[in-house]
């Protein structure tokens, strides 16, 4: 009696295979996903934090000028026009408050 060899893999092996790979790919890409957007949020916040502070120790100033817009913080030298890129659209600018502080976005 002989036995069958056995030549290759079968298709349900062969797909069962690619589904795990699919499953496994779909689950990394979504934890990529999750960290990026956490860091982001990091850096939004770490991002408003400075700029508060620059805003704290410029308002001790002699001379300080409150300003009136986001524009005046750049025109002033207070940030730079990439701070204020960054900040738009991730945060709101508070004028109420002494000094004016950004607020990061719900």
């Amino acid at each position: 009696m002989r036995h069958k060899r056995r030549r290759g893999f079968t298709l349900i092996e062969v797909l069962a295979a690619i589904v795990l790979i699919v499953v496994l790919t779909v689950a990394l890409v979504a934890t990529i996903n999750s960290q990026v957007q956490q860091a982001n949020r990091q850096n939004n916040r770490i991002l408003v934090e400075t700029v508060n502070a620059q805003l704290v120790i410029t308002a001790q100033q002699v001379g300080w000028v409150k300003p009136t817009s986001t524009q005046d913080l750049v025109t002033q030298g207070i940030i730079s026009k990439e701070q204020l890129d960054r900040l738009t659209g991730t945060a709101t600018f508070d004028l109420t408050s002494d000094p004016p502080q950004f607020r990061i976005r719900p």
